[in-house]
């Protein structure tokens, strides 16, 4: 593999080759591939030779893998009592002994005294994310120093909203008024997605919190939760996971939503809307990345998976970035379509699972969207014989025996109205951030997302207003 100027990836990489070596575990990376610094998304793999289809890149075992399933293991080796049964619950897990390095004897108290049934009602999200945190402030006594000095830094999510609204409270005066406004001139969808993602993080540091408190009760340390696991480094480690988690079953996670693993150098691979790589996830062998059956590379090539069918407005809300052509953009008016909805179309809407989640791409108008503009042609309010779970004209288009053909005038028309209303928003909110003065770098970037998220939405109104002409 070629030389790599990067030391913190050097280091990664000796890691991996000496865990390799001494416990026999089959990591394997290609020696085609090398790490190269992009402008665009900073680290990537790179093709040095050329690459032909259904070729095995990188394969990472399972004691290289970050998850819920493997930092129980870690953390239960603490404890002399629980060590067996880590070794006997994570069987493809060859885990080294802790550290003996001198170190903040707090730290491993604090893991000593967390039991397996503790750990267990976390979700892989809060383990993950309390677990980065503290390895983190164990420097180079923590098995993992080498991967986490390769995550990305705080400076690297600098465009996700989220943060945008959590670094609101830290600013006063114009500069408050400034990054406020800011952040209110996104499209409404995009702040929503926001506000969720910050109503995750407080629930997963409270509980996370709660849960270390208790232990530090227990220890009867002078010790705080806010010194062992401040806010700051919980919101870094979140941030880390939300952006570079892959999808892998886990046995102990609560929910199909933890079924998420992080694995080192794989998480260098970035994102196309068109995947040209394959994950296969193996019980035994762990993690490996292969090419498709009709993808190759030629030298120089950037290697690509995709993390699914994303919009710019996801990519940018959980991951920091955005394509500049993106075929998988849409326009979410579900807040424009549930206004109009009265109790009872509600009630029929979620009892046939079609409530929310109204869109529209530059394609079509998705079906969720045709069958709620469909109910909302029903007078229900004021016609006491509509009975819409007997009405025969939805049972068909439902059941998909109609293409809804009948329905299609009324629809049109409703949508012409929202998306004129959405695009004169779009407009304004568009010229509010032209008008914005530029400033720091940061907000000169956000200004410019701000700006492009408003653009998108204004092309798919005018796309599809055109379409109804």
């Amino acid at each position: 593999m070629a030389e790599i100027k990067d030391k913190k990836v050097n280091d990664l990489l000796a890691w991996m080759q000496y865990l390799d070596t001494l416990l026999l575990d089959a990591t394997y990376i290609s020696p085609k591939l090398e790490i190269q610094a992009t402008e665009y998304a900073g680290r990537g793999i790179f093709a040095n030779a050329a690459i032909r289809s259904n070729e095995k890149l990188i394969q990472v075992p399972h004691s290289l893998l970050l998850n819920h399933s493997t930092i129980i293991a870690h953390i239960l080796l603490h404890d002399s009592q629980d060590a067996a049964k880590s070794r006997v619950l994570h069987k493809y897990h060859k885990l080294q002994p802790p550290s003996t390095e001198p170190e903040n004897s707090c730290l491993i108290e604090v893991y000593k005294s967390l039991s397996y049934e503790e750990l267990l009602t976390l979700t892989s999200f809060q383990i993950m994310a309390m677990y980065l945190t503290v390895e983190r402030g164990r420097g180079s006594a923590s098995f993992w120093k080498p991967f986490i000095d390769c995550l990305p830094e705080m400076d690297d999510f600098k465009l996700v909203p989220f943060i945008w609204s959590l670094e609101t409270l830290a600013h006063t005066g114009d500069q408050l008024r400034h990054a406020k406004e800011l952040f209110h001139n996104l499209p409404p969808s995009t702040q929503k997605h926001a506000c969720k993602m910050r109503d995750k993080f407080d629930a997963d540091y409270k509980t996370v919190s709660e849960l270390i408190e208790t232990q530090l009760v227990k220890l009867n340390t002078s010790e705080t939760v806010q010194s062992f696991l401040p806010v700051s480094d919980f919101l870094w480690a979140w941030m880390c996971i939300n952006s570079r988690c892959l999808y892998m079953t886990i046995p102990e996670s609560k929910s199909t939503e933890s079924n998420f693993t992080m694995c080192p150098y794989v998480d260098f691979i970035n994102h196309c809307s068109q995947g040209q790589c394959i994950l296969d996830i193996h019980p035994i062998t762990g993690f490996s990345v292969l090419t498709g059956s009709d993808v190759t590379y030629s030298k120089n090539c950037e290697i690509y998976l995709s993390y699914g069918p994303h919009s710019n407005e996801f990519l940018l809300c959980e991951y920091g970035f955005k394509l500049l052509e993106n075929e998988w953009n849409d326009l979410d008016i579900t807040s424009q379509l549930t206004s109009k909805l009265t109790a009872a179309q509600k009630t029929f809407l979620g009892d046939k699972h079609y409530l929310g989640e109204y869109t529209l791409n530059a394609q079509e108008i998705s079906f969720r969207t045709e069958v709620c503009l469909a109910v909302l042609q029903y007078d229900v309010a004021n016609d006491p014989r509509i009975d819409l779970w007997k009405d025969r004209r939805l049972k068909c288009l439902l059941d998909g025996v109609s293409d809804g053909a009948v329905f299609k005038p009324k629809s049109n028309l409703m949508i012409k109205e929202i998306l004129m209303d959405v695009l004169d928003e779009s407009r304004a909110r568009l010229q509010h951030c032209l008008l914005e003065m530029e400033r720091d770098d940061v907000f000169n970037a956000r200004k410019r997302v701000a700006e492009d998220l408003n653009r998108e939405v204004v092309d798919m109104c005018k796309l599809h207003l055109n379409k109804l002409e």
